[in-house]
């Protein structure tokens, strides 16, 4: 009887397949705008805060982080009270976060949710 972890899919191909798609998209901008838009899907992501709390917050930007060769969101909190609007300046001073094992965001659930979605923001 194998480790239970011997069965976790390898996420690889999918995050490939999602960074290519998203290096194609981006455009001279050098990411996707992923805000809430009236008639598209909201991109969630599960987000480690204060490093104990996972959250999940809604996804306002993607890119492909040609440094790193990985996909990397900027996001905010979810609000009933409140919306915040990102201008393109915005993007230039957001914080930015990997999207990949081991880091900050939740890899599994974020990078499904973005796979599912993107294109309906390009």
């Amino acid at each position: 009887m194998h480790n239970p972890a011997f069965y976790i899919p390898d996420f690889s191909e999918l995050h490939k397949a999602t960074c290519e798609f998203v290096k194609q998209h981006q455009g001279t901008k050098g990411y996707i705008d992923t805000q809430p838009d009236i008639g598209k899907d909201l991109i969630y992501a599960l987000v480690y805060v204060d490093c104990e709390n996972l959250e999940e917050v809604v996804v306002y930007g993607i890119k492909y982080d040609e440094e790193y060769g990985t996909l990397a969101i900027a996001w905010e909190h979810i609000s009933n009270s409140y919306v915040i609007e990102y201008t393109e300046k915005d993007y230039e001073s957001v914080n930015w976060f990997e999207v990949g094992p081991h880091c900050d965001v939740h890899y599994p659930a974020t990078l499904i949710n973005i796979a599912e979605l993107i294109h309906e923001y390009v």
